[in-house]
């Protein structure tokens, strides 16, 4: 169709009472291939519209079998189809024209309508899916150099950081995070964590060099521990491990001997041995557990029940009193089912014994207490203790 002539938009103009509009005019004219879906809408966060404009890598992630999530280098959303009332026209040369009369043919324009769409893709900012990051690496797990020609033979999937950035959901800043969580280390380019059992000897073997030279734990010397230990263990697994577990402290240092000193954190060595304590037992008697939690930490630290928060419970209504293994991150991460599990294990649960299994399925703008709005019921005990039931039958 050519375009129309100036005197006939003119016309119609008058026709319309708009014969006195300025700017250029622009004529539309449907394209052959008008309801093609060559075209999608996507609305932009004004954060991820900067990301496009600074030419970040920002990528949509999703294997066969999962909803589609868009990452940028920081963050992850979900991709939500919505739909609106007004139709809207995919046009690819129009302009938002200068203000001037409109006098001459010259202000004619022809415009192509490419597409016609009733709705669009919006992004909601969630938290990234990185519990199918553990289950990949434990395919893998580092036992020692003995295992490892076993693994090589049979020929185990291993992952780059490109691997995970393929099947993981999550932006690259999540993704290493995540890593970081998980205490994963690169061992020929490819990302390993270690074996429970494995990781349990290495920390023991630490600890007990601690205590046979009399070492404080905030003040470990890296070089002469791996000097010790290496006959049992390669040097950067220990090196990782005082990494994992403690921190440099970058005042004590001896440059004479290349020498640097870690302390080791509290929080994460009693953590650490009350799940060593826990994890083979099943239900343990409270008192008898606490006694041998105690003793088993390194001299000055103190086994505080604030440490046992997230991966364990506690029931003191039973004669005698038991604790048992019950870790948060092997709960599953969608919300619905995790409180399913959470109201099958205890019926009722105060706020502070249920928070600590829920705070890695917060989204973000939805506080806990939201959360607990949604899937909880809250009443208060025969004590007056406020607590949270669930709100549906448990399956």
């Amino acid at each position: 169709m050519d375009i129309r002539s100036w005197e006939h938009v003119k016309e119609s103009a008058d026709a319309a009472g708009v014969s006195t509009e300025n700017g250029t005019i622009q004529v539309l004219r449907f394209s052959n291939s008008l309801m093609s879906e060559d075209f999608k809408l996507l609305e932009l966060p004004s954060g991820v519209l900067e990301s496009f404009q600074n030419g970040e890598r920002i990528i949509i992630r999703g294997e066969v079998q999962e909803d589609a999530v868009l990452c940028t280098e920081h963050e992850t959303f979900d991709l939500k189809l919505a739909d609106q009332s007004n139709t809207m026209l995919l046009s690819t040369n129009t302009v938002f024209p200068k203000t001037e009369e409109f006098t001459t043919a010259e202000n004619l324009r022809d415009c192509e309508i490419r597409g016609c769409v009733s709705n669009y893709y919006e992004l909601r900012l969630r938290r990234p899916k990185l519990q199918k990051l553990k289950k990949l690496l434990e395919e893998t797990a580092y036992q020692g150099e003995i295992y490892e020609k076993q693994i090589n033979e049979s020929n185990v999937t291993m992952y780059t950081m490109e691997d995970l950035r393929e099947k993981i959901q999550a932006s690259e800043t999540e993704l290493r995070n995540g890593l970081q969580k998980l205490d994963a280390l690169q061992i020929d380019g490819n990302w390993r964590i270690f074996e429970a059992e494995y990781r349990e000897r290495i920390v023991n073997s630490i600890v007990n060099l601690l205590d046979e030279n009399s070492w404080s734990y905030d003040r470990v010397p890296i070089k002469e521990t791996c000097n010790v230990l290496e006959e049992l263990y390669p040097r950067f697994v220990i090196s990782h491990c005082l990494q994992c577990y403690g921190e440099p402290l970058s005042m004590e240092t001896d440059e004479a001997v290349g020498e640097v000193y870690y302390k080791l954190s509290e929080a994460k060595i009693c953590s650490f041995f009350a799940e060593f304590l826990l994890r083979p037992a099943g239900r343990f008697h409270y008192q008898e557990f606490m006694d041998t939690w105690k003793q088993s930490v390194p001299d000055g630290m103190h086994a505080d029940e604030e440490y046992l928060k997230g991966i364990a419970l506690v029931d003191m209504t039973t004669t005698p009193p038991v604790i048992w293994h019950f870790p948060s991150d092997n709960l599953p991460s969608d919300p619905a089912v995790r409180f399913n599990k959470l109201f099958k294990t205890r019926a009722k649960w105060t706020f502070e014994d249920i928070r600590p299994y829920l705070t890695d399925i917060e989204s973000p703008g939805q506080s806990l207490n939201a959360l607990l709005l949604k899937y909880a019921r809250c009443s208060t005990d025969a004590c007056g203790n406020k607590v949270y039931n669930s709100k549906r039958p448990i399956n």
